[in-house]
């Protein structure tokens, strides 16, 4: 039996955001050489990123999860 590569990670924030935290699953070399390109396509930067959040514990006001999608990014966050 081989070693299994980790592909999610967990990103813990400090200062003004202690306590927020992103499950994000790793991409493809490809995928990050595409990225490097993408350096004036913001949309496209930020859907990339809302494809590879796997969860956040990001709320509202009222405790209401917040939605991880790039239209969601874009306009609040």
């Amino acid at each position: 039996m081989g070693f299994r590569l980790n592909r999610t990670y967990v990103l813990k924030f400090a200062g003004d955001m202690a306590g927020a935290e992103v499950k994000i699953r790793s991409t493809s070399t490809a995928t990050m050489l595409a990225l490097r390109e993408m350096t004036e396509d913001t949309k496209a930067m930020v859907k990339l990123l809302a494809d590879h959040v796997v969860e956040w514990n990001l709320d509202t006001r009222s405790g209401e999860p917040l939605p991880i999608t790039a239209d969601f990014i874009m306009e609040e966050l």
